[in-house]
């Protein structure tokens, strides 16, 4: 930048004005990818569900980002497949769900699962939105169930909270933006006071 001092002046001391803009900028790129990508979307509606039923084949967890049992061990990032005997496909049930312990460590015999017709119709891996165990060795009220209701108000509350975290880091960038436009104006004032 040119100085309009004049000569033999002291230069003017002028606020670093980067560091507002450049962390505004980055905070408004986190907090526009929180709010995008966690704005709730439309679920599917519970009577458009079908109910699949059978005895379990096969159970394994694998990790959402490889689609392998190489991150199995960290449950935060993971979900359970399972098979049913004479029944083609896998059915997910994801992290995200509610029970997620309980279903991966303790859901043996037999399932009843509630899922979109949809993917199972297109043969992909259809995710569960409700499941129900059968297990005569279970003690009455111990076999694994989760309702539709509480898989949505689980997802629908996580979807909640990211976007308050996305809004409040745009709030921040809009603050920080504010403050580097003020320092700025400060710094113009200062130089054209010494003029």
């Amino acid at each position: 930048m040119i100085s309009r001092n004049p000569p033999n002046s002291a230069p003017v001391r002028q606020f670093s004005v980067w560091p507002y803009f450049v962390t505004c900028g980055l905070l408004a790129v986190l907090g526009l990818v929180f709010v995008i990508a966690w704005w709730p979307p439309e679920y599917i509606e519970k009577s458009d569900l079908v109910k699949i039923s059978g005895k379990i084949a096969k159970v394994s967890i694998r990790d959402d980002l490889s689609d392998s049992s190489a991150g199995a061990i960290m449950p935060g990032l993971t979900s359970i497949y399972f098979t049913l005997e004479d029944m083609p496909g896998e059915f997910r049930y994801p992290h995200t769900r509610p029970q997620y312990l309980k279903v991966r460590d303790y859901t043996a015999v037999a399932i009843d699962v509630w899922v979109d017709p949809a993917e199972k119709a297109a043969g992909q891996v259809v995710t569960i939105w409700q499941i129900r165990e059968h297990n005569p060795n279970d003690k009455p009220g111990d076999e694994t169930f989760v309702s539709y209701e509480d898989i949505v108000e689980r997802l629908s509350r996580t979807a909640r909270s990211m976007v308050r975290v996305g809004s409040w880091l745009l709030a921040g960038a809009a603050a920080l933006l504010a403050i580097g436009l003020f320092t700025t104006f400060i710094n113009r004032r200062r130089i054209a006071h010494t003029s």
